[in-house]
């Protein structure tokens, strides 16, 4: 469940590639505990677990989130056990609600007979509570940043809804159609109409004999009988008899108008339920209020936002994971707009290595990468203060850290690995400049790579823009990945609709 210190700072995602060295380490620790049948001596602060169900995993995320040293027990033989890390994940990341695992070496891993041991120290814990603090402020400040000016963009159409009216004539000069009423007969002319003006019946109240005359000049009676209106007037014909001329006309009871004002209502009513369903969510900034965005070239850019929203972090894909964190590492050049309150770019930094970057003197033009989690003293980890990855986040989430492209490329690199996120750091020796390229799967399960240059999102294909040199993505090597992966990197095309 962890993201381990896999060599050169590549998280890997799945439970088994992340462990894989457990299946070694299970056929070794067995035929030893079978001979030793030793014990594990456990530190004060434990977590047991026995079933991986969400009790546990809040118990374990509360006693990170208090920065102490866990030994985590879980209980089974080896494929066991793996099964119930695997379900404490998954249940950790609800608990915690950004999908956040923590941070492991193959050395804090024991693997015993019966159960599988791993003690996380006081430096893992810090990282996993930076972590939930930064994701939580940059949901915060993406959402302020976006959901106000995607509103404004938003226009309701009401056009499409159609009301049901019953109302009484205001012309007193209106007389039903000659040959159904006798001179002296007491009447009240009303309509019955449905959308704009578009009148259904005429009908006519003869108080003093107690009937209506419901006059169909449009002739829609074919469209009563399928249900094209109100259900009360699909058997209207029985009440047909001849007399005028413009129109059909029907002699009905009150009762039978009743019926037909009790289902108009209902029928408004649904109208109105509709409508405010709609304004509701336009007001909620809900995925399904695409459609009365008045510019359609945003509509990436909303569905992406109002699925933010609406969600909690963990339960959204890595690809709308890595398209809002990006949205948190805008180039901040000091102006108000771009903003950037995590990082801010600082050219003092650019002599840093980014803590990641180096090459072997006999060989200046091959590059590799350190470990993200390495907690060496060079010269990233001395500008950054006490060479402690927990320090660098705290610095992020405070808004104190600081640094050029490497360090943008290092600070995302944290995060993605804290949420398993499979990313590589992307360097060109001849721009001088870094990215990250990191593994989105949207929603629909289409997986594709995107390099990311602070807040701007590309394929391999778009150019990487920077002061200077610019070149297309491809351009740019995935330090210390497999040439397989580096492949795919390069072929993988996508388009910005796919982050959802």
């Amino acid at each position: 469940m962890f993201s381990t210190n896999v060599k050169n700072g590549v998280c890997k995602n799945s439970i088994m590639n992340k462990l894989k060295y457990f299946m070694i380490a299970i056929a070794f620790a067995v035929l030893v505990s079978a001979v030793t049948n030793t014990e594990y001596t456990y530190a004060a602060d434990n977590v047991l677990v026995k079933t991986g169900d969400e009790k546990e995993a809040k118990v374990f995320h509360q006693k990170l989130m208090k920065c102490k040293t866990i030994t985590l027990k879980i209980t089974g033989k080896p494929k066991t056990a793996l099964k119930k890390l695997e379900k404490l994940e998954n249940n950790l990341f609800k608990v915690n609600k950004y999908g956040l695992s923590c941070c492991a070496t193959e050395k804090d891993v024991k693997v015993k007979k019966k159960a599988i041991v791993i003690k996380l120290n006081k430096e893992y814990a810090k990282q996993y509570k930076e972590a939930n603090f930064i994701l939580k402020k940059m949901k915060k400040f993406y959402l302020k940043k976006n959901v106000g000016s995607l509103k404004k963009k938003l226009k309701f159409d009401d056009s499409g809804y159609n009301r049901y009216e019953f109302k009484k004539s205001e012309d007193n000069s209106a007389t039903p159609e000659p040959g159904t009423y006798e001179d002296g007969d007491k009447y009240e002319i009303y309509t019955l109409n449905y959308g704009d003006d578009n009148s259904i019946l005429s009908i006519t109240y003869f108080p003093e004999k107690g009937y209506y005359d419901l006059a169909d000049y449009s002739n829609n009676s074919d469209d009563f009988e399928k249900g094209k209106y109100l259900d009360a007037l699909k058997d209207i014909k029985q009440y047909f008899y001849t007399t005028g001329s413009n129109a059909k006309h029907y002699k009905v009871t009150p009762d039978y108008v009743e019926k037909i004002k009790t289902e108009l209502k209902a029928a408004n009513d649904k109208v109105d339920a509709e409508i405010k369903a709609e304004k509701d969510s336009i007001e909620k900034l809900k995925p399904e209020a695409v459609k009365y965005l008045k510019d359609k070239s945003l509509k990436t850019e909303y569905i992406a936002c109002a699925t933010i929203k609406n969600n909690d972090f963990c339960d959204i894909s890595d690809a709308l994971k890595i398209y809002m964190i990006s949205k948190c590492f805008v180039y901040d050049d000091g102006s108000k707009k771009n903003h950037n309150p995590f990082i801010q770019y600082n050219e003092v930094y650019s002599g840093s290595s980014g803590g990641i970057v180096y090459h072997y003197d006999n060989k200046p033009n091959v590059f590799h990468m350190r470990d993200y989690y390495y907690d060496g003293n060079d010269k990233f980890f001395k500008m950054q203060k006490n060479g402690k990855v927990s320090n660098v986040l705290k610095q992020i989430r405070t808004g104190k850290f600081k640094g050029v492209c490497h360090d943008y490329a290092t600070a995302e690199g944290y995060l993605y690995t804290l949420l398993n996120i499979e990313h590589y750091y992307g360097y060109s020796k001849k721009a001088n400049h870094a990215i990250s390229i990191v593994k989105a799967k949207n929603s629909k399960g289409k997986t594709f790579w995107v390099y990311q240059n602070y807040d701007m999102l590309g394929g391999a294909d778009k150019v990487v823009s920077i002061d200077g040199i610019c070149l297309k993505g491809k351009q740019y090597a995935a330090l210390d990945a497999p040439k397989k992966v580096q492949k795919q990197i390069k072929k993988s095309k996508f388009k910005m609709s796919d982050f959802n």
